[in-house]
């Protein structure tokens, strides 16, 4: 082989690597089908204990990542509390929905009050847990298998199409927009 083919075979080699490398990178950051979220126990704030992460029921977790001073957190609200009331009118699809606040549990409480959210909220136990579930940015929204793997994760707000592939992917109805977006 000559020089210059050992140069081209090797600049296409280190082209594959460093795409390899930016994956796996962005995988150790972001939200992907397949992770395995850690499971905590907690309270919600109306004082309700909860697993976050585990199997309800052998159904499907569905969880809102927020802080009290987004507004495109603010803006997502609508279709958060259509999804909770898809989730409880169908009892048989075991799926618990859940927002979970990144600040305190006081300015927490004071906002689910003022915006008289009707679906369970809670705060991450520390920042450690949060950043394992990737909750960099905000608003996320994670569907968590009985397994306590994520099958979809959204980033950013919540279209009508979003919301109808969230109650797809949890009711097992086929739905083609059942992935993570990044």
């Amino acid at each position: 082989m000559t020089a210059s083919g050992l140069v081209v075979v090797l600049t296409t080699q280190n082209r594959a690597l460093h795409h390899e490398v930016n994956d796996l990178r962005l995988r150790q950051h972001t939200l992907h089908a397949g992770l395995f979220v850690p499971a905590f126990r907690t309270v919600t704030l109306a004082g309700d204990s909860v697993t976050v992460g585990q199997a309800f029921a052998g159904g499907y977790q569905v969880l809102f990542v927020f802080t009290t001073t987004c507004p495109y957190c603010l803006a997502t609200l609508p279709a958060w509390e259509r999804i909770a009331e898809a989730a409880g009118a169908e009892a048989s699809t075991r799926v618990q929905v859940l927002g979970i606040s990144l600040d305190s549990a006081t300015a927490t409480g004071a906002y689910v009050t003022q915006h008289g959210l009707t679906f369970p909220v809670l705060t991450f136990p520390d920042d450690k847990t949060a950043r394992l579930y990737r909750a960099d940015a905000v608003p996320v929204t994670v569907v968590v298998d009985p397994d306590g793997r994520v099958i979809l994760g959204r980033p950013g707000g919540l279209t009508d199409a979003a919301v109808d592939s969230i109650l797809a992917a949890v009711s097992g109805r086929p739905s083609g927009n059942v992935t993570v977006r990044h």
